[in-house]
């Protein structure tokens, strides 16, 4: 079993030192509590170990420096019945001081909603593949460019 693996305690034998765990991929398996240091309860994921995941219900503690668009989606798209978003202050990061400052909720609404998508090589110009004609070729039909990026979602809270 890996650090970070995730599962759900069906039985504690504490006569045997182990546990019956239920692992999320669906493998059943017995945990010897001798052969690991900890054992801990795994209450939250961060966002990039969740993304991916579906779960019945999810809470999100927002603010601070990963609160871009982009991550506030995989954040809030997780949960099948509901998501809460929770907060003790307000906190946003402000990339001009490179700082966390206290913020207002619409100010948090504006940071989840900024995209901070990065580009790749490729995306940016993209050489124009060089062809050289045999005879005269008719006028190329106006198309995407190649690698055209679709038209982001926006991702908006309702204040």
């Amino acid at each position: 079993m890996d650090n970070g693996t995730t599962g759900t305690i069906q039985e504690v034998d504490a006569k045997n030192r182990t546990l019956t765990v239920l692992l999320d991929n669906g493998e059943k398996t017995l945990i010897p509590i001798r052969d690991y240091l900890d054992v801990v309860l795994g209450y939250a994921l961060t966002t990039h170990k969740g993304q991916g995941m579906t779960v019945d219900n999810s809470f999100i503690l927002a603010g601070g420096t990963m609160g871009d668009r982009e991550l506030s989606y995989v954040q809030a798209s997780r949960a099948r019945n509901k998501t809460e978003f929770f907060t003790d202050k307000i906190m946003v990061w402000n990339p001009d001081t490179q700082g966390r400052e206290e913020a207002t909720l619409r100010e948090l609404a504006r940071q989840m909603s900024q995209s901070r998508q990065k580009d790749l090589a490729h995306d940016v110009n993209a050489p124009e593949p060089s062809v050289t004609p045999s005879k005269p070729q008719a006028e190329p039909t106006p198309t995407a460019p190649p690698f055209a990026r679709p038209e982001e979602p926006e991702l908006r809270l309702a204040l």
